[in-house]
């Protein structure tokens, strides 16, 4: 199943949920098919499949997700 050929090449901030940590960190994205593909935090680069990431918000550019997950993280 391919995911929404409308938000493919999208910004996004995501929850990482594969990896084992107990905070799955929030990271930047960008829309792949049938995914999204890590552009920030320790698995740079790694595509996460539909299960294991969960999609928070989509942003208009890279600045912007960074804004949004300074915003969320806490002091």
């Amino acid at each position: 199943m391919k995911s929404n050929v409308n938000s493919q090449g999208r910004y996004c901030v995501v929850r990482d949920t594969k990896t084992g940590t107990a905070s799955h960190p929030l990271v930047s994205a960008i829309v792949v098919d049938a995914g999204v593909r890590l552009q920030s935090g320790e698995h740079f680069g790694e595509k996460r499949c539909r299960g294991e990431y969960e999609l928070l918000e989509f942003v208009e550019s890279r600045p912007a997700a960074a804004a949004s997950i300074a915003a969320a993280w806490p002091d």
